[in-house]
Protein backbone atom coordinates (compact mmCIF):
# COMPACT_ATOMS: atom_id res chain seq x y z
CA UNK A 1 0.00 0.00 0.00
CA UNK A 2 1.07 3.28 -1.45
CA UNK A 3 1.69 5.90 1.61
CA UNK A 4 2.11 9.45 0.88
CA UNK A 5 5.17 10.90 2.12
CA UNK A 6 5.18 14.71 3.14
CA UNK A 7 8.61 16.28 4.49
CA UNK A 8 7.81 20.10 4.95
CA UNK A 9 7.58 21.95 8.17
CA UNK A 10 3.84 20.41 9.12
CA UNK A 11 5.55 17.48 9.80
CA UNK A 12 8.51 18.60 11.96
CA UNK A 13 5.51 20.44 13.81
CA UNK A 14 3.08 17.28 14.32
CA UNK A 15 5.54 15.89 16.66
CA UNK A 16 3.46 17.37 19.60
CA UNK A 17 0.73 15.19 18.85
CA UNK A 18 0.21 12.52 20.82
CA UNK A 19 1.73 13.48 24.03
CA UNK A 20 -0.14 12.04 27.02
CA UNK A 21 1.07 14.75 29.06
CA UNK A 22 -0.34 17.59 26.87
CA UNK A 23 -3.80 19.54 27.60
CA UNK A 24 -5.89 19.25 24.69
CA UNK A 25 -8.61 21.63 23.16
CA UNK A 26 -12.02 20.76 23.44
CA UNK A 27 -14.19 20.85 20.23
CA UNK A 28 -17.41 20.83 18.90
CA UNK A 29 -18.86 17.40 18.17
CA UNK A 30 -18.02 17.37 14.57
CA UNK A 31 -15.78 19.32 11.78
CA UNK A 32 -17.54 18.94 8.42
CA UNK A 33 -15.18 19.48 5.27
CA UNK A 34 -16.28 19.33 2.12
CA UNK A 35 -13.78 18.35 -0.64
CA UNK A 36 -15.17 18.78 -4.53
CA UNK A 37 -12.74 18.95 -7.69
CA UNK A 38 -12.69 16.50 -10.99
CA UNK A 39 -13.71 13.19 -10.33
CA UNK A 40 -13.91 13.58 -6.53
CA UNK A 41 -16.94 14.62 -4.37
CA UNK A 42 -16.77 13.80 -0.70
CA UNK A 43 -16.98 15.20 2.63
CA UNK A 44 -15.36 14.26 5.61
CA UNK A 45 -16.20 14.56 8.85
CA UNK A 46 -13.79 14.95 12.39
CA UNK A 47 -15.38 14.18 15.23
CA UNK A 48 -13.80 15.44 18.07
CA UNK A 49 -13.82 11.87 20.54
CA UNK A 50 -11.69 10.64 17.49
CA UNK A 51 -8.76 13.37 17.37
CA UNK A 52 -5.99 14.58 19.00
CA UNK A 53 -5.11 18.21 19.29
CA UNK A 54 -1.89 20.80 19.08
CA UNK A 55 -1.20 24.67 19.01
CA UNK A 56 2.03 25.44 17.77
CA UNK A 57 4.24 29.06 17.11
CA UNK A 58 7.26 29.50 15.80
CA UNK A 59 9.27 32.34 17.85
CA UNK A 60 7.17 35.78 17.27
CA UNK A 61 5.11 34.92 14.29
CA UNK A 62 2.29 36.39 13.56
CA UNK A 63 0.49 33.21 12.88
CA UNK A 64 -0.23 29.82 14.43
CA UNK A 65 -1.16 26.39 13.48
CA UNK A 66 -3.81 23.81 14.50
CA UNK A 67 -2.33 20.65 14.07
CA UNK A 68 -4.11 17.65 14.44
CA UNK A 69 -4.66 13.52 14.14
CA UNK A 70 -6.73 10.97 14.28
CA UNK A 71 -6.42 8.18 17.19
CA UNK A 72 -7.37 5.49 14.75
CA UNK A 73 -5.61 6.34 11.75
CA UNK A 74 -8.92 7.01 10.29
CA UNK A 75 -10.83 9.22 8.26
CA UNK A 76 -7.62 11.12 7.78
CA UNK A 77 -3.77 10.63 9.66
CA UNK A 78 -3.30 14.09 10.39
CA UNK A 79 -4.09 17.81 9.21
CA UNK A 80 -2.50 20.85 9.59
CA UNK A 81 -3.82 24.21 9.55
CA UNK A 82 -2.17 27.64 9.58
CA UNK A 83 -4.06 31.37 11.23
CA UNK A 84 -2.41 34.62 10.39
CA UNK A 85 -3.78 36.77 13.55
CA UNK A 86 -2.97 39.94 11.79
CA UNK A 87 -4.51 39.29 8.75
CA UNK A 88 -7.45 36.98 9.83
CA UNK A 89 -6.55 34.30 6.34
CA UNK A 90 -6.32 31.03 7.24
CA UNK A 91 -4.88 27.99 5.35
CA UNK A 92 -5.47 24.11 5.15
CA UNK A 93 -2.11 23.53 4.56
CA UNK A 94 -2.55 19.50 5.00
CA UNK A 95 -5.26 16.80 5.54
CA UNK A 96 -3.75 13.47 4.76
CA UNK A 97 -4.77 9.92 4.61
CA UNK A 98 -3.03 6.62 4.28
CA UNK A 99 -2.48 6.89 0.17
CA UNK A 100 -4.32 10.45 -0.83
CA UNK A 101 -5.13 13.70 0.56
CA UNK A 102 -5.43 17.69 0.20
CA UNK A 103 -1.48 19.22 0.52
CA UNK A 104 -0.59 22.99 -0.14
CA UNK A 105 2.84 23.69 0.69
CA UNK A 106 4.15 26.22 2.19
CA UNK A 107 2.43 27.68 4.45
CA UNK A 108 -0.15 30.04 4.58
CA UNK A 109 -0.46 29.35 0.59
CA UNK A 110 -3.81 28.50 0.25
CA UNK A 111 -5.70 31.23 1.83
CA UNK A 112 -7.98 32.58 -0.56
CA UNK A 113 -11.26 32.30 0.12
CA UNK A 114 -10.39 31.24 3.91
CA UNK A 115 -10.89 33.16 6.74
CA UNK A 116 -11.11 32.84 10.41
CA UNK A 117 -12.99 34.18 13.38
CA UNK A 118 -12.04 34.29 17.18
CA UNK A 119 -13.99 34.91 20.04
CA UNK A 120 -13.08 35.06 23.51
CA UNK A 121 -15.48 33.95 26.63
CA UNK A 122 -14.94 32.50 29.92
CA UNK A 123 -11.34 32.39 29.38
CA UNK A 124 -11.41 30.65 26.26
CA UNK A 125 -10.52 31.43 22.91
CA UNK A 126 -13.29 30.25 20.31
CA UNK A 127 -11.87 29.83 17.00
CA UNK A 128 -13.90 28.76 13.52
CA UNK A 129 -12.26 28.72 10.18
CA UNK A 130 -14.65 28.82 6.96
CA UNK A 131 -14.08 27.48 3.78
CA UNK A 132 -16.40 28.77 0.97
CA UNK A 133 -15.47 27.37 -2.03
CA UNK A 134 -11.76 27.80 -1.16
CA UNK A 135 -9.27 26.47 -3.66
CA UNK A 136 -6.46 23.76 -2.72
CA UNK A 137 -4.93 20.60 -4.25
CA UNK A 138 -5.67 17.03 -3.95
CA UNK A 139 -3.19 14.39 -4.03
CA UNK A 140 -3.66 11.04 -4.93
CA UNK A 141 -1.45 7.82 -6.94
CA UNK A 142 -0.74 8.07 -10.66
CA UNK A 143 -2.46 4.51 -10.54
CA UNK A 144 -3.58 1.97 -8.04
CA UNK A 145 -1.21 -1.06 -9.63
CA UNK A 146 1.78 1.20 -9.95
CA UNK A 147 4.39 0.28 -7.52
CA UNK A 148 6.08 3.77 -7.90
CA UNK A 149 5.68 6.86 -5.87
CA UNK A 150 4.07 9.20 -7.98
CA UNK A 151 1.13 11.34 -7.61
CA UNK A 152 -1.13 13.37 -9.36
CA UNK A 153 -2.71 16.77 -8.64
CA UNK A 154 -6.30 17.51 -8.54
CA UNK A 155 -7.55 21.26 -8.24
CA UNK A 156 -10.22 20.97 -5.63
CA UNK A 157 -12.86 23.61 -3.79
CA UNK A 158 -13.02 22.95 0.19
CA UNK A 159 -16.19 24.26 1.72
CA UNK A 160 -17.23 24.27 5.21
CA UNK A 161 -16.31 24.94 9.08
CA UNK A 162 -13.63 23.93 11.36
CA UNK A 163 -13.74 24.56 15.17
CA UNK A 164 -11.64 24.74 18.33
CA UNK A 165 -10.98 26.31 21.22
CA UNK A 166 -8.23 26.72 23.94
CA UNK A 167 -7.36 28.88 26.73
CA UNK A 168 -6.79 32.51 26.17
CA UNK A 169 -3.58 32.59 28.20
CA UNK A 170 -1.96 30.28 25.66
CA UNK A 171 1.00 31.44 24.42
CA UNK A 172 0.34 30.60 20.84
CA UNK A 173 -2.17 33.53 21.06
CA UNK A 174 0.64 35.77 22.00
CA UNK A 175 2.70 37.46 19.58
CA UNK A 176 5.11 38.94 21.33
CA UNK A 177 6.09 35.07 22.80
CA UNK A 178 9.82 35.85 23.57
CA UNK A 179 12.32 38.46 23.70
CA UNK A 180 13.31 40.48 20.23
CA UNK A 181 16.35 41.65 19.54
CA UNK A 182 17.39 44.53 16.45
CA UNK A 183 20.56 43.84 14.79
CA UNK A 184 23.01 46.97 15.25
CA UNK A 185 24.56 49.03 11.66
CA UNK A 186 23.06 48.83 8.66
CA UNK A 187 23.36 46.45 4.78
CA UNK A 188 23.31 48.10 2.05
CA UNK A 189 23.98 46.47 -1.48
CA UNK A 190 23.14 48.09 -4.77
CA UNK A 191 21.91 50.74 -3.40
CA UNK A 192 19.06 49.63 -1.67
CA UNK A 193 19.31 48.76 2.61
CA UNK A 194 18.42 45.47 3.79
CA UNK A 195 17.93 44.00 7.38
CA UNK A 196 18.17 40.76 8.62
CA UNK A 197 15.31 38.47 8.31
CA UNK A 198 17.08 34.75 9.59
CA UNK A 199 20.49 33.22 10.36
CA UNK A 200 20.51 30.02 9.36
CA UNK A 201 22.22 26.84 11.33
CA UNK A 202 26.16 26.65 10.70
CA UNK A 203 27.30 24.36 8.74
CA UNK A 204 30.78 22.65 10.17
CA UNK A 205 32.47 20.71 7.54
CA UNK A 206 35.06 18.26 9.43
CA UNK A 207 37.29 16.05 7.82
CA UNK A 208 39.48 13.03 9.63
CA UNK A 209 37.76 14.48 12.41
CA UNK A 210 39.42 17.90 12.12
CA UNK A 211 37.65 20.92 11.28
CA UNK A 212 37.86 22.51 8.27
CA UNK A 213 35.66 25.30 7.83
CA UNK A 214 32.25 26.67 9.02
CA UNK A 215 29.42 28.28 7.08
CA UNK A 216 26.94 30.80 8.05
CA UNK A 217 23.62 31.60 5.83
CA UNK A 218 22.13 35.06 6.62
CA UNK A 219 18.97 35.83 4.81
CA UNK A 220 18.09 39.90 4.08
CA UNK A 221 15.44 41.36 3.44
CA UNK A 222 14.78 45.38 1.48
CA UNK A 223 11.55 46.84 0.66
CA UNK A 224 11.50 44.72 -2.98
CA UNK A 225 13.26 41.37 -2.47
CA UNK A 226 15.46 39.22 -0.75
CA UNK A 227 18.93 38.61 -1.00
CA UNK A 228 21.31 35.92 0.70
CA UNK A 229 24.63 36.47 2.21
CA UNK A 230 26.67 33.37 2.89
CA UNK A 231 30.43 33.50 4.61
CA UNK A 232 32.37 31.03 5.17
CA UNK A 233 35.67 30.34 7.10
CA UNK A 234 38.35 27.95 6.46
CA UNK A 235 40.27 26.70 9.76
CA UNK A 236 42.92 24.91 6.96
CA UNK A 237 44.29 28.40 5.90
CA UNK A 238 46.90 30.78 7.97
CA UNK A 239 46.80 33.52 5.63
CA UNK A 240 44.32 36.13 7.35
CA UNK A 241 43.46 37.64 3.85
CA UNK A 242 42.42 34.21 2.55
CA UNK A 243 40.36 32.30 5.18
CA UNK A 244 37.46 33.99 5.48
CA UNK A 245 35.19 34.06 2.05
CA UNK A 246 31.59 36.18 1.49
CA UNK A 247 29.21 35.51 -1.71
CA UNK A 248 25.83 37.28 -2.54
CA UNK A 249 22.93 35.82 -4.19
CA UNK A 250 18.88 36.20 -5.42
CA UNK A 251 17.54 35.68 -8.26
CA UNK A 252 18.94 38.01 -10.14
CA UNK A 253 22.93 38.10 -8.83
CA UNK A 254 25.12 34.99 -7.89
CA UNK A 255 28.52 36.31 -6.66
CA UNK A 256 31.62 34.88 -6.76
CA UNK A 257 33.17 34.04 -3.13
CA UNK A 258 35.47 36.96 -2.38
CA UNK A 259 38.16 36.50 0.61
CA UNK A 260 38.05 39.36 2.67
CA UNK A 261 40.27 40.00 6.13
CA UNK A 262 39.48 38.50 10.05
CA UNK A 263 38.75 43.06 10.86
CA UNK A 264 36.00 42.35 8.35
CA UNK A 265 34.74 39.32 9.72
CA UNK A 266 34.40 38.75 13.71
CA UNK A 267 32.75 36.18 15.58
CA UNK A 268 33.15 35.86 19.40
CA UNK A 269 30.28 33.38 19.80
CA UNK A 270 28.30 35.94 21.41
CA UNK A 271 28.68 38.53 18.78
CA UNK A 272 28.72 38.64 15.15
CA UNK A 273 30.35 41.83 13.10
CA UNK A 274 30.46 42.20 9.74
CA UNK A 275 32.54 45.25 8.30
CA UNK A 276 33.18 46.15 4.60
CA UNK A 277 32.52 49.59 2.55
CA UNK A 278 32.28 49.91 -1.03
CA UNK A 279 33.41 46.00 -1.81
CA UNK A 280 32.55 45.03 -5.36
CA UNK A 281 30.81 41.66 -6.00
CA UNK A 282 31.36 40.43 -8.94
CA UNK A 283 28.33 38.49 -10.73
CA UNK A 284 29.86 34.51 -12.09
CA UNK A 285 28.10 34.80 -15.11
CA UNK A 286 27.32 38.33 -16.48
CA UNK A 287 30.35 39.75 -14.53
CA UNK A 288 28.08 42.97 -13.48
CA UNK A 289 29.98 44.30 -10.50
CA UNK A 290 27.53 45.65 -7.39
CA UNK A 291 28.71 47.61 -4.14
CA UNK A 292 28.25 45.99 -0.78
CA UNK A 293 28.42 48.60 2.03
CA UNK A 294 27.46 46.85 5.55
CA UNK A 295 28.84 47.46 9.21
CA UNK A 296 26.48 44.88 10.68
CA UNK A 297 26.25 43.69 14.34
CA UNK A 298 24.34 40.47 15.16
CA UNK A 299 24.49 39.56 18.84
CA UNK A 300 24.46 35.46 18.85
CA UNK A 301 22.95 33.02 21.67
CA UNK A 302 24.98 31.27 23.45
CA UNK A 303 25.32 27.89 26.34
CA UNK A 304 28.17 26.95 28.19
CA UNK A 305 27.12 23.08 29.78
CA UNK A 306 28.35 20.72 31.99
CA UNK A 307 26.92 17.42 32.55
CA UNK A 308 28.24 15.45 34.90
CA UNK A 309 31.27 17.64 34.36
CA UNK A 310 31.13 16.64 30.62
CA UNK A 311 30.93 19.92 28.00
CA UNK A 312 28.04 19.68 26.45
CA UNK A 313 29.13 20.67 22.37
CA UNK A 314 26.23 23.26 21.80
CA UNK A 315 24.92 24.25 18.11
CA UNK A 316 23.79 27.45 18.30
CA UNK A 317 21.17 27.24 15.66
CA UNK A 318 21.93 30.73 13.58
CA UNK A 319 21.81 34.29 16.28
CA UNK A 320 18.99 32.16 18.59
CA UNK A 321 18.31 28.54 19.62
CA UNK A 322 15.27 27.41 18.01
CA UNK A 323 12.37 28.87 19.74
CA UNK A 324 8.70 27.15 19.84
CA UNK A 325 5.01 27.48 21.76
CA UNK A 326 3.02 24.41 21.87
CA UNK A 327 -0.15 24.43 23.70
CA UNK A 328 0.46 26.17 27.22
CA UNK A 329 4.04 25.49 26.95
CA UNK A 330 7.27 27.54 25.35
CA UNK A 331 10.54 25.80 24.68
CA UNK A 332 13.98 26.80 23.95
CA UNK A 333 15.54 23.41 21.96
CA UNK A 334 19.66 23.86 22.63
CA UNK A 335 21.51 21.41 20.17
CA UNK A 336 24.54 19.33 21.46
CA UNK A 337 26.90 16.27 21.00
CA UNK A 338 26.87 14.51 24.15
CA UNK A 339 29.13 11.37 23.81
CA UNK A 340 29.43 11.43 20.32
CA UNK A 341 25.75 11.20 20.03
CA UNK A 342 23.19 13.84 19.10
CA UNK A 343 21.28 15.37 21.97
CA UNK A 344 19.22 18.71 22.70
CA UNK A 345 18.34 20.17 25.79
CA UNK A 346 14.73 21.71 25.91
CA UNK A 347 14.35 24.43 28.23
CA UNK A 348 10.27 24.71 28.52
CA UNK A 349 9.23 28.04 30.06
CA UNK A 350 5.92 26.88 32.21
CA UNK A 351 2.41 28.78 32.35
CA UNK A 352 2.91 28.48 35.95
CA UNK A 353 5.78 30.42 35.39
CA UNK A 354 8.57 28.39 36.93
CA UNK A 355 11.22 26.20 34.20
CA UNK A 356 11.19 22.37 33.67
CA UNK A 357 13.75 20.86 32.01
CA UNK A 358 13.74 17.49 28.98
CA UNK A 359 17.09 16.20 27.82
CA UNK A 360 16.79 14.05 24.52
CA UNK A 361 19.75 12.10 22.95
CA UNK A 362 19.16 10.70 19.56
CA UNK A 363 15.99 12.07 19.65
CA UNK A 364 14.88 10.09 22.17
CA UNK A 365 13.90 11.45 25.65
CA UNK A 366 16.56 10.30 28.16
CA UNK A 367 15.88 12.22 31.51
CA UNK A 368 13.60 15.22 32.56
CA UNK A 369 13.32 17.42 35.42
CA UNK A 370 9.89 19.61 36.95
CA UNK A 371 6.83 18.86 34.43
CA UNK A 372 3.97 21.91 34.25
CA UNK A 373 3.31 21.35 37.77
CA UNK A 374 6.50 20.74 39.94
CA UNK A 375 9.55 23.35 39.53
CA UNK A 376 13.27 21.87 38.53
CA UNK A 377 15.17 22.43 41.57
CA UNK A 378 18.47 24.27 40.71
CA UNK A 379 17.42 26.47 37.82
CA UNK A 380 16.81 30.39 38.05
CA UNK A 381 16.16 32.88 34.76
CA UNK A 382 15.49 36.48 34.57
CA UNK A 383 11.87 36.27 34.12
CA UNK A 384 12.71 37.56 30.53
CA UNK A 385 13.34 34.16 29.05
CA UNK A 386 17.36 35.66 28.08
CA UNK A 387 19.36 34.02 30.89
CA UNK A 388 19.28 30.89 32.62
CA UNK A 389 21.56 29.48 35.20
CA UNK A 390 22.02 26.26 36.28
CA UNK A 391 23.47 24.71 39.51
CA UNK A 392 23.97 21.06 40.19
CA UNK A 393 20.39 20.42 38.33
CA UNK A 394 19.87 16.49 38.64
CA UNK A 395 18.65 15.44 34.86
CA UNK A 396 17.88 11.47 36.10
CA UNK A 397 21.16 10.45 37.39
CA UNK A 398 23.53 13.11 35.91
CA UNK A 399 24.03 17.14 37.08
CA UNK A 400 23.50 19.93 34.80
CA UNK A 401 25.71 23.22 35.28
CA UNK A 402 26.44 25.92 33.26
CA UNK A 403 24.74 29.24 32.16
CA UNK A 404 22.58 29.52 28.61
CA UNK A 405 22.21 33.48 26.91
CA UNK A 406 19.12 33.24 24.47
CA UNK A 407 19.51 37.09 22.00
CA UNK A 408 16.08 36.71 21.24
CA UNK A 409 14.40 36.11 18.49
CA UNK A 410 14.59 38.72 15.12
CA UNK A 411 12.11 41.21 14.75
Amino acid sequence: MKKLCISFLSLLMLSGCNDDNKENTSLINQNRLSIKGEGISETIILNKNNMNYDFVAYENDSYFSILFDSKERKPIQYGHITLDQVTKHGSLDTLLRVEDGINCPPLLKCTENTSYDLESKNGLNFIKVNFKDAPNFFYKPKSSESSSDEFITIPVVINGQFSANAPMNWPIFQIQRFPEYSTEGSFNFDGKAYVVKYIGIPDFQYENGELKSETISILLKSSIDTLNLVVRKRFDISDQYDNVFVSIYNNDFSSSSLPISHDSWQDDGNLIYLGLINVGMVDQNSGEIKNLNTNLKIPRSNAKLTLNGYKLETTPVGSSFIARAANDQKFYYIGSMYNNKNSELLIIQELKGHISLKFLVDGIENSTCGDRNTICEGVTYDGQGKNFTFKNVKLGTESLNGTVYFAGVLN
